[in-house]
């Protein structure tokens, strides 16, 4: 039986046998398995800032010592309708001014960009994640050599890139069932990069039999592990993420690896 204390404590002492290469790998393993995240369109924030300002000023009260609530009660109503016609009037300019066809080729770049980076994710970050755990799992009982995360390339590559484009594919269809249901299966489908690192050439069937083996009421108790970072990940975030690249992240991936092979140990 597992415990966090003690896949922790075995994380720490592999981490200070191995540091700076640990800390490399763990940075290229959150590079390649991470999400791009969303970006704001800092003129469009602006012009909503400036809208809303202009807004609240118009509909401010009149300021003095009014004893007439029925003056104040059309002034109000004045300055709203007034604004609301303001506001109207801007959205119209706006509208009219579009450029719809740099909008559709902006729409269509975006959608382009969009299965660019899947593809890109499928076939070239997935081998790498693969071989990132490979080290990982390697660096337990030795020192494995950094060219040891591109091992995927040519050893099982075509099945580590279908498995795993399988395995996002079915976690995102999952989330579509109000979310829910999708972190289930990420906790569920979670071992898969294990199982390919140890054989790469395992069938789609038996790594999707497999995890589940490995995960079947482990979920809940994983995901007590990863809250259990949180704490570490709010301090990290206090440092610019200096912290976190040189030890939350690296403390991480191998208390992952060291559950891992708990789940293992644990099913054999």
């Amino acid at each position: 039986m597992w415990t966090r204390i003690g896949l922790k404590a075995n994380a720490k002492k592999l981490l200070m046998k191995n540091y700076w290469r640990i800390v490399l790998v763990a940075f290229i393993l959150a590079l390649v398995s991470g999400g791009v995240s969303a970006t704001i369109n800092a003129q469009l924030n602006d012009y909503s800032s400036s809208v809303v300002e202009k807004s609240m000023e118009n509909m401010k009260m009149p300021s003095g010592d009014i004893s007439d609530g029925t003056m104040a009660a059309q002034i109000f109503r004045k300055n709203f309708f007034d604004t609301y016609n303001q506001i109207n009037q801007e959205m119209y300019n706006v509208m009219k001014n579009i450029d719809w066809f740099k909008i559709q080729m902006i729409m269509l770049l975006g959608l382009l960009m969009a299965v660019a980076y899947i593809v890109f994710s499928a076939f070239i970050f997935a081998p790498i994640e693969i071989g990132c755990r490979r080290w990982f799992l390697m660096n337990r009982t030795g020192k494995p050599e950094i060219k040891e995360i591109v091992s995927c390339f040519t050893d099982g590559y075509i099945n580590t890139v279908k498995i795993m484009f399988c395995q996002k594919l079915f976690i995102g269809l999952w989330s579509l069932l109000f979310i829910i249901p999708g972190i289930i299966k990420a906790y569920e489908y979670r071992m898969i990069p294990y199982i390919l690192a140890e054989n790469p050439d395992i069938s789609f069937k038996d790594a999707f039999a497999g995890t589940k083996q490995l995960m079947y009421r482990e979920k809940w108790d994983a995901f007590v592990l990863d809250l259990s970072f949180i704490g570490w990940v709010i301090l990290a975030s206090l440092t610019s993420g200096i912290l976190s690249i040189l030890f939350v992240t690296p403390y991480r991936c191998l208390t992952n690896t060291e559950l891992y092979v708990a789940l293992k140990t644990k099913t054999n």
